[in-house]
């Protein structure tokens, strides 16, 4: 043990490096001042916490006041040292550790994505950052309702953001705006008309489109929606005009499609009194996916044109914007 730690009084450079590691790992400074208990307790809570940081924004404010104070509170315990000598036993170590430690899982636990496209009005606009944990997707599926992030089945190299609707054996239907999921419509209620701004990425120019608001009821989750006013049948699925499967061994999109659960479309015959707007066909979304689509209903493509997801390629769930 060198005689700079076992000195009576610590160095102002000393306590700036002590204070500092201490904003990483808080709880270092009692640690080297042989102060256990409150070591230990510093520890706990600056460690426990990035476990969490998954739950939301508040778990992270959690995380940041206490790497804002822990390096205060480390300056004054080490500006005097009255007694024991610094870096007592392995607990300093021990508590580095810790904060190294926690601080790594919480970076890859939560990834940090920016969203490109309007595919998600109104809850996501254009350019927003928002916040994906990345551990409770590996501990469940996903369920009904909830906003998900997955590579792209059509380029895996590509990060899409959508709302799940339905799963593994659930129907989907799509008729002027209503949303069928095992035969039963969703609950929509029309919010009012609105308008929002859209991106032109040919011509690199902003516009105002005219939509309707709706607020959708999901699986115990209430979101709203965007929808065309002047094409009610616009997003109609499956299409009745040609009853093909989605997926991107189609070949709309791309040229190099990738394997992916297809599932099947069941037609249901209403003979000639059959209205638009009326039930007569569902999609069957396959074993081992899911069936996505994104809130702005209207203006944007997802599972309807390009097929279902496979749940292993779920990399998060949304939990708030930045």
């Amino acid at each position: 043990m060198t005689r700079a730690w076992c000195a009576r009084s610590v160095t102002g450079d000393q306590r700036i490096a002590i204070s500092a590691i201490s904003c990483v790992s808080p709880g270092f400074a009692h640690a080297v001042r042989g102060r256990r208990l409150a070591a230990l307790l510093w520890a706990v809570l600056g460690t426990v916490p990035c476990l969490f940081g998954w739950l939301g924004l508040w778990m992270l404010a959690v995380i940041v006041i206490v790497r804002v104070i822990a390096p205060i509170d480390s300056y004054l315990v080490v500006r005097r040292v009255e007694g024991s000598p610094l870096w007592s036993g392995f607990l300093p170590t021990i508590v580095l550790a810790l904060g190294i430690g926690g601080l790594i899982f919480l970076k890859y636990s939560l990834e940090v994505f920016t969203i490109p496209s309007s595919s998600m009005e109104p809850l996501l606009k254009i350019k927003d950052k928002v916040m994906a944990d990345e551990i409770t997707v590996q501990l469940r599926p996903p369920v009904r309702g909830e906003v998900v992030l997955f590579k792209y089945p059509c380029d895996e190299k590509r990060t899409y953001i959508k709302r799940v609707i339905a799963l593994a054996g659930d129907t989907v239907e799509v008729r002027c705006h209503v949303v069928y999921v095992n035969g039963e419509p969703l609950k929509s209620d029309l919010v009012d008309k609105t308008t929002y701004q859209e991106f032109e990425e040919t011509t690199q120019t902003w516009f105002k489109r005219d939509v309707v608001r709706f607020r959708e009821h999901h699986a115990g989750r209430t979101y709203d929606t965007f929808q065309d006013p002047n094409a009610p049948e616009r997003g109609d699925f499956p299409a009745l005009d040609r009853m093909l499967v989605p997926s991107c061994q189609q070949g709309q999109f791309f040229d190099k499609p990738a394997q992916q659960p297809t599932g099947s479309i069941v037609a249901v015959s209403r003979g000639k009194s059959a209205k638009p707007c009326d039930r007569q066909a569902h999609y069957v979304v396959p074993a081992d996916a899911i069936f996505v689509m994104g809130d702005n209903r209207t203006n944007g493509n997802d599972s309807r044109y390009w097929g279902a997801v496979s749940i292993a390629s779920v990399t998060g769930r949304f939990i708030s914007k930045l």
